[in-house]
């Protein structure tokens, strides 16, 4: 079995969008996403999904242009509502819920950027963020993306192994690998550029639960959300409308 992993992180982070949303009372058809890192083989997986279930997709990467290939993939299932950038910081600006996906080592954008109530999942490692959002920003809810919730935590007793799984939860590419294994399924599953299918992520999330895997707890920077985070972002939220 040789996999990336990005098949599964890509289906965790739509299902942790899917939970905050339905936390929230935020109608996904209503919603302007930006995806940065909308090139890449996560962001372009999700841009096509998420194509067909928002109002507005703004797809933001260093080189992504009108004729990019994603850009020209999807552009029938929202026309005018698609947007492309190339600089971050714009690209954020005015949206409700914000994707990083990419293999930058830099912060792409500052806690000054975003709006109120916006919801940033950061798949990236480094995080793109900026790292004082979770302390500026009460106002928004920020979290790593892409982990998963592991089975039978209590029962590890090695420390080492222990350390791994911070906040227990573990990387989705690994987590990946675990689901096959345990599936006993011997395949190059998320192998190649722009490979992942909606079907394939539904069928790796679903393998998932199966054994005991689910989106990992909202954290950012080790710390946790609690309701009353998720109340005070809904109030927000209700009364920017």
């Amino acid at each position: 079995c040789i996999t990336s992993g990005n098949t599964y992180t890509a289906a965790l982070c739509l299902e942790s969008i899917y939970e905050v949303c339905k936390e929230l009372e935020i109608v996904l058809g209503k919603t302007k996403v930006t995806i940065i890192g909308a090139t890449g083989d996560i962001g372009s997986a999700c841009s096509r999904v998420l194509s067909k279930q928002v109002a507005q997709l703004k797809l933001c990467s260093r080189y992504i242009n009108e004729k990019s290939e994603i850009v020209n993939e999807i552009k029938r299932d929202l026309n005018e509502n698609l947007m492309i950038y190339n600089k971050p910081r714009d690209a954020v600006e005015d949206t409700d819920i914000i994707i990083c996906a990419t293999s930058a080592f830099d912060e792409l954008f500052s806690s000054e950027d975003i709006s109120p109530g916006s919801i940033i999942c950061d798949l990236s490692v480094p995080p793109n963020a900026s790292k004082d959002i979770i302390r500026k920003r009460k106002d928004v809810i920020i979290f790593e993306g892409g982990r998963a919730k592991i089975p039978g935590f209590g029962n590890i007793k090695n420390k080492i192994w222990k350390s791994l799984f911070r906040n227990n939860s573990v990387y989705g590419c690994l987590a990946e690998a675990l689901i096959l294994g345990f599936e006993n399924r011997h395949e190059n599953f998320s192998i190649g550029h722009g490979m992942i299918s909606e079907e394939k992520m539904k069928e790796i999330y679903s393998l998932g639960v199966k054994h005991g895997f689910h989106i990992a707890d909202f954290s950012y920077l080790g710390y946790f959300y609690t309701d009353e985070d998720f109340q005070q972002v809904k109030m927000i939220r209700k009364n920017k409308c």
